[in-house]
């Protein structure tokens, strides 16, 4: 479906009870728009125009983004750094040396499966001590934590108090660790994002947007 920028097209458009419209972007580049059901075609291609230069950078984004092949030569972060994947044949287990990630050249047969283990077991190394930093940090005491596989949350807290994280946090600086710890430890608080949330994050965090932009802009590249 095109809309008046013959350089801008839309590729699914849902029609829904919704009140407002909404734009995705795939990880295939397609442009998906949520819309109300008695909106018009040329409302929502006006809506859709006004967006063009943030599609643009998203779409960027997305493709700039290399399907990872898990060889060596390629870079994956850890701790907000890049290391450069590098075989051994030294060693029986995957570790940091340097600027590069050395894993044993017997594990590059099923390479994607291992890297992931190694950073699930940093992150059960890490990410404990980090939230019972911040806990102590912030006064606010939780119930439990648990090392998730999600992919599209960093962390969630449940009504009890217990605390979920992301492994694929280990990829990112420990400042940004740091802020999803907080961000969870205030819903212990306040359940919603209202004002009221936000507030208490910025209590806790003064910098936070710092570290929420971060997430924004990196996300994707830790996706694989």
């Amino acid at each position: 479906m095109n809309s008046k920028n013959q350089n801008l097209s839309i590729d699914r458009l849902i029609r829904t009870r919704r009140k407002s419209v909404s734009i995705t972007i795939t990880p295939k580049s397609e442009i998906i728009v949520r819309a109300p059901l008695g909106l018009s075609d040329e409302i929502i291609f006006d809506i859709v125009l006004k967006k063009h230069a943030w599609i643009n950078d998203k779409i960027g984004q997305i493709r700039d983004i290399k399907e990872k092949a898990f060889v060596p030569g390629e870079v994956f972060p850890f701790l907000g750094s890049s290391y450069i994947l590098q075989s051994t044949l030294n060693k029986n287990n995957i570790g940091i040396n340097g600027n590069h990630i050395e894993i044993p050249e017997s594990f590059l047969h099923d390479a994607q499966n291992h890297l992931f283990e190694w950073y699930k077991n940093e992150a059960k190394r890490i990410l404990p001590a980090r939230c019972a930093l911040m806990s102590d940090k912030t006064g606010i005491r939780y119930s439990s934590i648990k090392i998730t596989s999600a992919k599209r949350r960093w962390g969630s807290c449940g009504h009890r108090g217990n605390i979920n994280l992301s492994w694929r946090l280990a990829m990112c600086p420990v400042e940004v660790i740091d802020y999803v710890i907080i961000h969870e430890l205030a819903h212990i608080e306040v359940r919603n994002h209202s004002k009221l949330f936000w507030d208490k994050v910025e209590k806790l965090l003064p910098d936070y947007r710092k570290q929420e932009l971060w997430l924004k802009k990196n996300s994707r590249s830790m996706n694989f």
